[in-house]
């Protein structure tokens, strides 16, 4: 008998704090969110390549209903990729690119309580993205700088835990894209070249890129929202 009142005592609470997802609609948010991802690849015989991407978001959404948010939002990433040829006769032997971007997004937000204050959440998105960057290039030392326009399709998926009914903080793990397509052009100085040579001192090249593979990466981001 005992037993059977601790269980059902045990599943009320249970059943109690799943109740208590707050209901939302109306009310507008701001958030401020931090991400990123770093890559390690030290395995190749004559090169190692390190990479890393951060970003730092400005969102502003309204909950259309309790399980869904709209919002628009504005997204800044630094990122860069280092090679280095393990060549001791080579006097430049590290290679890569920094570079910068701007982005506007536009996007949904689905939100499904699990226990408690604590949520998953989904997301798709699309967005407008402007970079720019310096590179130097092992194939032939060259260096330049680069200028890109892109729009995308992405999803992301995460947790959400609700502080109070005006503070949250959000927990991104996996980042899918869906679609990418990019215009880029570029200028490189080849530092080798002569004007007597082959090797034209500097050139210019335009580019178009786009991925139709649907990609799905772990990631990271911490976001702190507030709503009113």
């Amino acid at each position: 008998m005992k037993t059977k009142l601790l269980l059902l005592i045990t599943l009320s609470c249970a059943f109690s704090l799943c109740m208590q997802a707050q209901d939302n609609t109306g009310k507008k948010l701001v958030a401020l969110s931090f991400g990123g991802t770093t890559s390690f690849n030290n395995s190749a015989p004559f090169y190692s390549n390190n990479g890393h991407n951060y970003s730092v978001d400005i969102l502003l959404g309204k909950y259309a209903s309790k399980t869904k948010m709209k919002y628009w939002s504005i997204s800044t990433t630094f990122s860069g990729s280092y090679s280095e040829v393990n060549n001791s006769n080579a006097a430049d032997n590290t290679f890569g690119d920094e570079s910068f971007g701007i982005g506007l997004r536009k996007g949904n937000e689905y939100y499904k309580p699990i226990f408690g204050k604590l949520s998953l959440y989904g997301g798709i998105s699309g967005g407008f993205n402007v970079g720019f960057g310096d590179y130097q290039n092992y194939a032939d030392y060259g260096k330049g700088k680069w200028s890109s326009v892109s729009v995308d399709l992405s999803g992301r998926a995460g947790v959400i835990y609700a502080i109070n009914s005006k503070w949250q903080l959000q927990g991104r793990f996996l980042n899918l894209s869906l679609f990418n397509a990019t215009y880029g052009w570029s200028t490189t100085t080849n530092k080798d070249a002569v004007p007597s040579s082959s090797i034209p001192l500097e050139r210019t090249q335009t580019s178009f890129q786009y991925d139709l593979t649907p990609t799905l990466n772990l990631t990271y981001g911490l976001s702190v929202r507030y709503l009113f």
